[in-house]
């Protein structure tokens, strides 16, 4: 798990060792991974792998993040963590996340845009009152 973490952006974006330690240290007490960061990946279960999943995509700092049902296998005290650590991503970094799912994930605080499909055709559209919310908290 720590590999799996550690070795992107040392080879993409070849930043420090020290900086990739403190990164991956922050994300590992964050989201719970203490217990499972040397196990390999193979033996993980779909909620600890979807946590590393997590992890490994913000420890590549990037500044638009899209994610495919990001929470939905994780247990519920982690989901909270999970979602709270994006959030503080996304507002204190000022990032974009999409995500897709099927779940209510967020906090119509935060949202600045929501989208509602079925069966491949736009059924909702909302998001111009929130976008004063999730500006207010980013700011």
């Amino acid at each position: 798990v720590l590999q799996n973490m550690v070795v992107p952006p040392r080879l993409v974006h070849k930043q420090s060792p020290d900086r990739i330690e403190s990164n991956a240290v922050k994300l590992i007490d964050r989201l719970n991974l203490d217990e499972i960061v040397n196990r390999p990946a193979s033996e993980l279960s779909r909620g600890d792998s979807q946590s590393v999943a997590i992890a490994r995509s913000l420890m590549m700092e990037p500044t638009i993040l899209l994610l495919y049902e990001p929470i939905t296998a994780l247990d519920p005290n982690l989901t909270k963590e999970a979602t709270d650590l994006l959030l503080e991503w996304v507002c204190e970094e000022k990032n974009t996340l999409i995500v897709a799912t099927r779940l209510a994930m967020v906090s119509a605080d935060w949202v600045t845009k929501e989208i509602v499909f079925e069966n491949g055709v736009v059924i909702d559209e909302t998001g111009r009152e929130r976008a004063t919310k999730a500006s207010t908290m980013a700011g």
